[in-house]
């Protein structure tokens, strides 16, 4: 089989979830295979924008929805992501219908746990317009110079 052939697994937490924006935009034909957990605690801090931290040991088991994805659809998820600047894309065990499988997960590379509250879930707000102003203030917050030509297509998507 080749790479272009091979399928991927992928944890989501934040607006890849079922349902939410970026989901509906990038992962509608990809295979749901359901909800789960991480294996390790990690902590997820919200701010606008959900960030899950490296930090293992510290925080919950973050509920996460389960992709089995194509190269192409990763890689225009690790442009979204801003994969390694912004996001760095690593591969963690999750928990999903009794068992455990190694799935792909974006790390925040910006942000830190400081005085934030932990979540083990988040939750998008149905009329959320993070896409638009969220999203260019957090370019100019991480001092990135140009957003992937992708991503402002995905701008005017609903």
């Amino acid at each position: 089989m080749s790479e272009i052939e091979k399928d991927f697994w992928l944890a989501t937490y934040g607006t890849l979830k079922k349902g939410y924006n970026n989901y509906n935009l990038h992962l509608t034909n990809s295979k749901y295979m359901g909800s789960g957990t991480t294996q390790e605690m990690y902590p997820l801090i919200i701010k606008d924008l959900p960030y899950l931290i490296e930090d293992i040991g510290n925080g919950f088991q973050v509920e996460v929805d389960v992709f089995k994805i194509s190269k192409p659809v990763l890689e225009r998820i690790d442009e979204l992501e801003i994969h390694p600047t912004w996001y760095r894309r690593k591969q963690i065990p999750i928990l999903l219908n009794g068992n455990t499988v190694t799935c792909w997960i974006y790390f925040s590379m910006t942000e830190s746990i400081g005085s934030d509250t932990l979540h083990k879930t988040y939750k998008q707000e149905i009329h959320s317009n993070y896409l638009g102003e969220s999203f260019l203030s957090l370019q100019a917050k991480a001092n990135i110079e140009s957003i992937p030509e992708s991503a402002i297509k995905d701008l005017g998507k609903k």
